[in-house]
């Protein structure tokens, strides 16, 4: 199966099934996920030592 890269810190149309499988393969990573109006949005956040 081939996987498209997942695009981050931009709004991309998508389904509510996308948009929880895109969670779900970011479960363990630092993100944040919204849906809105269908459309979703991963965040991913900053991790390093000036976070702590």
């Amino acid at each position: 199966m081939v996987q498209t890269p997942l695009r981050t810190d931009k709004w991309v149309v998508a389904t509510w099934e996308e948009y929880l499988q895109a969670i779900e393969a970011l479960a363990c990573e630092n993100a944040k996920g919204y849906y809105y109006n269908s459309q979703m949005r991963i965040e991913m956040l900053p991790v390093g030592p000036s976070r702590s």
